[in-house]
């Protein structure tokens, strides 16, 4: 399955990663990583997930975030 990422997410995926610096570099880089991850696990597992407001919604693992 391929994933597509809106200018929306980038731009939360960018705001994610400024705010989680704030705490200190390494904190910025694992929410990056562990978002990326989540990301990559959709080409396996895409479509399986309960669907929310239409779209198939997943948590992220380590992160208040939700993956649509």
């Amino acid at each position: 399955m391929n994933v597509l990422v809106s200018n929306d997410a980038e731009r939360d995926l960018s705001d994610g990663i400024a705010f989680y610096s704030q705490n200190g570099a390494a904190v910025g880089d694992h929410f990056h990583n562990s978002l990326m991850a989540d990301l990559r696990s959709l080409s396996v597992l895409g479509g399986v997930h309960s669907k929310r407001f239409g779209y198939h919604c997943m948590a992220a693992k380590r992160f208040p975030y939700a993956v649509y």
